[in-house]
């Protein structure tokens, strides 16, 4: 696992700026925690695990709830929901359902089978249980959109794995580059990231900056 300031020194010499007069750590710092989270979101390299009791913050009105209610943290996206250890079904699309159950919002059972969410604030338990099980242990696999590790001096481990630090590096110099105003010389590390996200096969859109005056 990298450490904060070998990339932050590593991203200095890139700027030609090893006394970081132009760009002080404390900038570069930033620069590397919003990245991290940026690249994190997208590849799911870190991922907590938050498990909830029943009944806690569960309720039996409703199969939707807002994640920060439930998870007292916000996520980049939720990967997987366990019950007692069991894995529940994902539906990708929560309008899915319906085909399922036609009236999956009012449904009642025993015991939760499903689960799905809306955008990036809410998720669904299906059907609502009820009344609700004492001591059931829900766990959710969650990509956080801070990672547990905030680097708050530039001493702090990277969370992402070791073959993202490269594009971590390549994305931090080309902010410095564009914070800088140095666009012609950001075409560089952009097309490095762009190729290293090409080679994760995952579809991005990133827009061009370098022709700016």
């Amino acid at each position: 696992m990298a450490i904060s300031t070998t990339v932050i020194n590593v991203v200095a010499r890139r700027l030609r700026d090893t006394a970081n007069i132009a760009y002080p750590r404390a900038v570069l710092v930033r620069f590397v925690d919003h990245a991290q989270r940026v690249i994190n979101a997208y590849t799911k390299s870190a991922i907590n695990t938050v498990t909830v009791t029943s009944p806690g913050l569960l309720h039996t009105f409703s199969p939707v709830y807002r994640i920060i209610n439930v998870l007292a943290q916000e996520c980049a996206s939720i990967e997987n929901i366990r019950l007692d250890g069991k894995t529940l079904h994902r539906v990708d699309d929560f309008l899915d359902l319906s085909h399922q159950d036609p009236n999956w919002f009012g449904t009642r059972g025993n015991r939760w089978v499903s689960w799905s969410t809306i955008g990036k604030d809410f998720f669904i338990l299906y059907p609502i249980v009820q009344p609700l099980p004492t001591g059931a242990v829900l766990q959710f696999d969650v990509v956080p959109t801070r990672p547990s590790t905030i680097l708050d001096n530039g001493s702090n481990d990277i969370v992402l794995a070791d073959d993202l630090i490269p594009i971590l590096q390549d994305l931090v110099e080309a902010l410095g580059l564009i914070k800088g105003r140095r666009w012609s010389e950001a075409s560089d590390p952009i097309a490095r990231f762009k190729s290293q996200l090409d080679s994760l096969g995952r579809t991005y859109q990133i827009q061009d900056v370098t022709g700016k005056v």
